[in-house]
Parts: structure tokens; sequence; C-alpha cells
């Protein structure tokens, strides 16, 4: 448990070795008997002095148990930790967003399992929850009575559940199948109510947290998240394929679940990344288990040699679709030529091997350039464009790192065959970076608006000039103060699409603002036909998103904040960032370098808006 001037963080572990085996079993009797509504003599002998007035107050209004899972899911931070405010904020609700934020946060408190869907046991420990958080505390009425009473209920109202709205017929309720659910059912809506409720009117909880603290016992290790790797007289293990290898002894890997947060290839990019710069071994398993496809695809792959290239680690894996991988540093001499060539042979986003690459290249020991291969505009991935116009102008103007790019040509999917090359100079002096604050985002200047069209069905000039009407009439649509700001088109009609690719439109719209932000909308939309009503769609999601981004004060848009979350981590310094609410890039972002380094992130609310804050490390290119 640590301070930040009068800012206590909570930490499940830390809260559970103050109290004790012996603490913790009695708060579990306490908090039983407060939901008896009989707790008053209930807490003698359980040590809250040992903990300051600030943290009681709101710690024993919870479980220990339900403590851990508000660590998953409400953290902002994804840090494992929970700051005062944060808990405040869960507590009571402040300022906690719309009805669907609600019913999200509903959603994954109650899905005890992690999986993203609800499951019929998943779905009787909600029920029960519900039923335990509405009944009237003072009427003395056992818990485990009250359930009996109502089981035969529960369990038609379970059957029921699943026979209506398990629309996919997959024995687990769907996000959707959990939103047409709790539209329907009044006792969901009462709890979504009371989730809105101001202070004074919210007494616990239980309504919602019952389906975490009612779990049979205190999570273990496990749980939690595995602290230390498999050993073999005293050496960890890794595993390559049905082989179990030892690390060099001395070498005791950071373990990190690939299914955490976000699950996908942004723990493993920054993860890798860190690993590299740092000279720490990583294993991370479960790679990528938060994704239907999980596993490693041909851009993760690609990008991993990358980076240990650079760095001259070893990458242990399977190869594609590998479900473990390991990072041992310093195992090799770094790359000493001039270019690396990072090919995906497919159309795996160049974007994301600019991604976990540059960190490395810029502490490097030597100029490199990169020349990166795949697709420069595809789905699920910034498009290429976005690197250059928001992302690189960015870093340059935070950090004075001139990273220069040459569109050599574009690829779109499935064959991809685009490539970019970048030259990434070395930061100053080998660092360290300084620090920056974002919190300003001054007013708009105007708004530069990128056009991409690539099409062997189409002609070119004619699909082009129609996207252009159709921005242009979405900006004016828009209305103030979009509709006022000066507007400056540029075009690019791609000649790369050949037999085989999909036709492919992108639209970015970038507002800079006086303050020299750069906060974008875009649209991306791949169509082997390509209908006049697609074009249309395509101008439409990309201006919808500005206005959405230029909503709130926020300095940078969705995209940008992830990206930047490793360059606060690594600077010397507290930077600041104001952003949107935190995306789950994000805090996956948070999450892995608070694991690998010391550096320390607060995310406090700021009206509609949250300010990152994060103590850097100050990170130099080793001698």
């Amino acid at each position: 448990m640590g301070n930040k001037g009068s800012r206590p963080v909570f930490d499940y572990n830390h809260c559970a070795q103050k109290l004790g085996p012996a603490g913790v079993s009695q708060y579990r009797a306490w908090f039983r008997s407060l939901l008896n509504g009989a707790a008053d003599d209930a807490t003698a002998g359980i040590p809250f002095d040992r903990f300051a007035a600030s943290e009681l107050d709101a710690f024993r209004a919870f479980g220990p148990n339900f403590l851990h899972r508000m660590c998953q899911v409400v953290n902002y931070s994804g840090s494992g930790t929970v700051q005062f405010d944060e808990f405040l904020c869960f507590a009571y609700v402040r300022d906690f967003g719309t009805r669907d934020d609600r019913l999200q946060l509903l959603f994954r408190v109650c899905d005890l399992k992690g999986g993203g869907k609800i499951g019929r046991k998943e779905l009787r420990k909600m029920r029960e929850a519900i039923l335990l958080g509405n009944r009237d505390a003072k009427s003395g009425t056992d818990a485990a009575a009250l359930l009996k009473r109502f089981d035969i209920l529960i369990d038609a109202w379970v059957t029921l559940a699943f026979t209506v709205f398990d629309t996919s017929n997959s024995t687990a309720l769907s996000f959707n199948d959990w939103r047409r659910l709790a539209e329907t059912d009044d006792l969901v809506v009462s709890v979504l109510d009371a989730l809105a409720a101001p202070r004074n009117e919210f007494p616990t909880l239980a309504s919602v947290a019952a389906a975490a603290i009612l779990l049979p016992s205190p999570p273990s290790a496990a749980d939690c998240s595995r602290a230390t790797p498999r050993m073999r007289r005293g050496v960890p293990l890794y595993r390559v394929g049905s082989k179990v290898r030892t690390f060099p002894r001395g070498m005791t890997p950071v373990l990190i679940d690939g299914r955490t947060l976000e699950g996908g290839g942004q723990l493993v990019r920054n993860g890798a990344a860190l690993a590299c710069l740092m000279s720490v071994p990583v294993q991370i398993e479960n790679v990528r288990g938060g994704r239907q496809k999980p596993g490693l695809q041909a851009q993760h792959l690609t990008g991993l040699r990358l980076v240990t290239d650079l760095a001259g680690a070893h990458l242990v894996c399977d190869g594609l679709r590998a479900h473990t991988l390991s990072i041992i540093p310093q195992m090799k001499s770094p790359a000493d030529a001039n270019q690396i060539v990072a090919d995906c042979q497919t159309a795996g986003s160049i974007s994301l091997l600019l991604q976990v690459a540059l960190p490395v290249a810029m502490f490097g020991r030597q100029q490199v350039g990169l020349v990166l291969k795949g697709g420069s505009n595809v789905s699920m991935a910034p498009q290429w464009d976005y690197m250059a116009d928001v992302f690189l102008p960015t870093i340059r103007r935070l950090f004075d790192v001139h990273v220069r790019s040459s569109m050599v040509r574009r690829g779109f999917y499935p064959r991809g065959q685009g490539q970019v090359d970048v030259a990434v100079p070395l930061v100053g002096n080998g660092g360290p970076l300084k620090a920056f604050t974002m919190v300003k985002r001054g007013d708009v200047t105007k708004i530069a608006v990128r056009i991409i069209v690539s099409s062997v069905k189409h002609r070119l000039p004619d699909l082009s000039a129609q996207l252009v009407d159709d921005v242009l009439h979405e900006l004016q649509r828009a209305g103030a103060p979009i509709s006022h700001y000066p507007v400056e088109v540029e075009t690019d009609l791609s000649t790369a699409a050949a037999a085989g690719y999909t036709s492919v439109v992108g639209v970015l719209a970038v507002a800079h603002t006086s303050e020299g932000c750069l906060i974008c909308g875009s649209s991306l939309r791949e169509d082997k036909k390509m209908a006049p009503r697609a074009v249309a769609e395509a101008a439409r999601q990309a201006v919808a998103e500005l206005k959405t981004m230029l909503s709130t004060d926020a300095c940078v848009d969705d995209y940008l904040q992830d990206q930047l979350i490793l360059f606060m981590a690594l600077a010397e310094g507290t930077s600041s960032l104001r952003c949107r609410e935190l995306t789950m890039h994000t805090r996956t972002g948070i999450f892995v370098c608070e694991k690998l380094t010391s550096a320390r992130f607060r995310v406090i609310p700021d009206g509609s808006d949250f300010i990152i804050e994060c103590d850097g490390i100050g990170w130099k290119t080793p001698e």
C-alpha cells in the first residue's frame, strides 16, 4: 500500500497481509453478518486500527474477495492496485457515466470466469446477489434461508433467461444477450438505477458485489496472477512445443497472463518492447487469450522477431498460433545492419510493427532504418496515415525525436505487400526522454482530411471525388463548431490494387489545435463492390468519430492515448495527459509498464475527462 500525497492506494495482497489469515476470516464473518443485518458486534477483534481512517471507511464496506474483484473490474489504470478516488468512484458511482456503462460494469462483475460471457452458474450467482442486495437488511432474514426459499424460482428464472435470451445457443450469455435480459428484468433494472443513485442514497453495493463476495474463499495467488514461474531444481522453466527448457541461471522471468485486460496484441507488443529495451526476461502465457482466435498471428510474430533482432534478445515460441512465448534478453549481438527488414508476408499491420520496434530502436546503440512490409491500410489497426499524420508528429513535438518515414507502396487486405521505410534517430545523448504535460487542448485551428482510395473495379478519380463530396457534406452536417473550421483535403489514389484485393476507401479527419494537439477521427471500408452507400458511410463514420473525440477537452484521441503510455513510463519526471475514458488498450499498457518497470501511474477523474499521471523511470541507453 502506497501514498501519493493524500491519495491512499489499495492493493488486495497487501490488505490481506495486513489483516492476516485470522483477520480475513473475521472480516468475512463480519461482512456476512452485515448482509444478515446484525454486524454491530461482529467487528470485535478485527485489526481495523492498522488501516488509516480514510482507508477504513472505504474498505469496511467490502469483503476481501470483492476488493480483488474490484481490482480486476474498475481499476482505471489496470495496474492491480486501486487508488482511493477510484475506490470511491466505484463505491458511490460518482460521475460513473451512461446507463450502458453501468450495464457493462454489472456484466463484468458477474462474469466470474472473465470469459466475456455469463454461464448458467454465473447467472444464478448474479440472481442470488440481486436478491440479497435488494432485501431489507433490517428484516433479519438469514441469507442462506432466503436463498433456499427462492431456490426453485431462481432456477426457473435462469432456465427461462437462457431459453429466451441465449440467441447464439452457446449456453452462455453474450453482452448483447445480457443487454436484452437487463432491459426486460425488473430487478436488474432496479440495480442499474441504484448504480446511478447519489452517494447518500446508496448504502451498499451488495446488489452488485455479492456475486464476488459470496465466493467460497479469498482469491488464491493463481487467481490474482502467478507471481513465480515453474521451476526445476531452482531454475525457471519455459516451454517450446512439447519440450521444457530452462532459463539461464540467475535469470528469473516475469510472468504475464496474455488474457489480462485487453487480452490481445497490445499486451504482447508492450511486453516485448519493454523486455527487450530493459533486458528483462519475460514469459507470456495464454497469448492473445482474450481473442476469438488466440495465439500469435503473422503480424505479432513478425513484430516479435523484429524487436528481438534489434535488441539481441532470443525469442522462444512455436511460431504462428503459439500460445506461450518467452523473451530471453542479451543472448546474441543486436542487429548491426543499417536496414532491418520485417515482412509480415500477409496484410499484417505495418503500423503495429512500428509500435513494437520504435522504443527499442530509439534507445539503440546506432541509428537504424526499418523496412516494414505488410498492410498499410487494414482493419483492426491504425492506418499508416494515422501514424504519419498524428503519432509521429506528436512524438516529434513531445520528445524532439524526428522519425522520418516514406510510403513506398500501400498494402491492403488480403495480400498486403505494402512497404514503408522508416529512419529512426537515436534519443539525444542516449536519453532520457523529458516528461511532458498535455492537459490543455486549445482551440481547433483547422481540420486536415486525408482520403485513401484503391479499387480495381472503379475509376479512382470518380470514387475519390464522391468521397471528398461526402466528407465535406458530413463536416457541414456536424454543425458548429466543426462546420466552422477551415478544411484541407488531400487525396491518395493508390495504384497498388490488383486482382485479389478488395476495394478500399479510408478517411482520416485530423483536428489541429492551437496547443499543438492532433485529434483524429478515422474510418476504413473494405468492400469488393464498394457501393456509393459504403463510401458515404466511410465519410459519416470518420466525421462522427472526430465529433465524439472533440466533445470533451481531451488532448488526444482514443488511439493516441494508449500509444503514449510506454513513453510516459520511460520519460524522466512526471508526465500528465488529459484524455477521454481510458480504453482497454490504455489500461493494458499501464498494467504492463507497471509490471515490468518501476514507473507508477495515477488516473484522476476530472469532469468528463481523465488525467493520466505517470512518474517515469528516466530510461537511458545502457553504456
